[in-house]
C-alpha cells in the first residue's frame, strides 16, 4: 500500500511515517505536490554464507593446471589487447 504526504507533514511526523514503512507500507514524500522522496522497509540483512556448501562446491571444481601467477599474468595480458 502506498501513502502520499508533503515534506512538512513528514518532517512532523517521522516516527509515526518511519512506523509504517517498517510495517511493509510504502509513503510517497512530496515537495511542491511533486514526488521528492520514498520511505519503505529496509531489506532484509543478508543471510550468512553457508561454509559447508562452498566447500562442497569448491571440491567439485576441476583442480587448476597454472600457477596463480601465470593465469593472472595471462588474464592481464588479454585484457590489454
Amino acid at each position: 500500500m502506498e501513502h502520499t504526504t508533503t515534506l512538512a507533514d513528514a518532517k512532523a511526523h517521522l516516527s509515526q511515517l518511519a512506523e509504517q514503512a517498517s510495517a511493509g507500507e510504502e509513503i510517497v514524500i512530496t515537495k511542491h505536490g511533486r514526488p521528492f522522496a520514498r520511505l519503505t522497509r529496509a531489506n532484509k540483512p543478508l543471510q550468512p554464507l553457508n561454509l559447508d556448501r562452498i566447500a562442497t562446491l569448491r571440491a567439485q571444481l576441476p583442480a587448476s593446471t597454472s600457477e596463480a601467477g601465470d593465469f593472472i599474468r595471462a588474464l592481464r595480458e588479454d585484457a590489454r589487447f
